[in-house]
């Protein structure tokens, strides 16, 4: 895809596998995850994934944290319509500050918005394209849409604002 991930990883964006294969390493990515979880001392409130190719990581969860509550986010347009056109919105309005990650950028730039007789959800052109973090990125918009808080629909600034936390 033409991306110096290598460049990436020094400026702290990234870490590339050590896996000979070239293959995302699960084990470490639950490092990772268990990293930032007891650093910021965070209360996990639920793990949200995409089902599609999370069996390991799945198995590791429940393992190593049956506490901690996990919630599928169905890669459907049904699921992420209302949380995709509500993001687009906040953008436009100013609402979504980017902190500059260009892995995130280039999955902006990656994307389109694909509308069907169930709604709006982002797609790519060609399979070399990633839109992986701004994947991510919906996932947690929709999360924190289809959560349910005072029975409005999604969280707001002032909401977040007044909650104890939002992790």
């Amino acid at each position: 895809d033409g991306v110096s991930y290598t460049n990436l990883e020094r400026q702290g964006e990234c870490e590339i596998t050590t896996l000979e294969s070239g293959v995302i390493d699960d084990e470490r990515v639950m490092e990772k995850l268990e990293e930032m979880i007891y650093v910021n001392d965070w209360e996990v409130q639920g793990i949200y994934f995409d089902p599609y190719q999370f069996g390991s990581m799945l198995t590791m969860i429940e393992k190593r944290h049956p506490e901690w509550p996990l919630v599928q986010i169905p890669q459907t347009t049904m699921v992420l319509n209302m949380p995709t056109k509500q993001f687009r919105d906040d953008v436009k309005l100013g609402k979504i500050k980017h902190s500059g990650n260009q892995l995130l950028t280039m999955a902006v730039n990656n994307a389109f918005t694909k509308v069907d007789q169930n709604g709006m959800r982002i797609d790519k052109n060609k399979n070399s394209n990633k839109i992986d973090p701004l994947d991510a990125l919906l996932d947690a918009y929709a999360a924190c849409y289809l959560e349910p808080f005072d029975g409005t629909g999604y969280w707001t600034n002032e909401k977040i604002m007044k909650a104890e936390s939002i992790f």
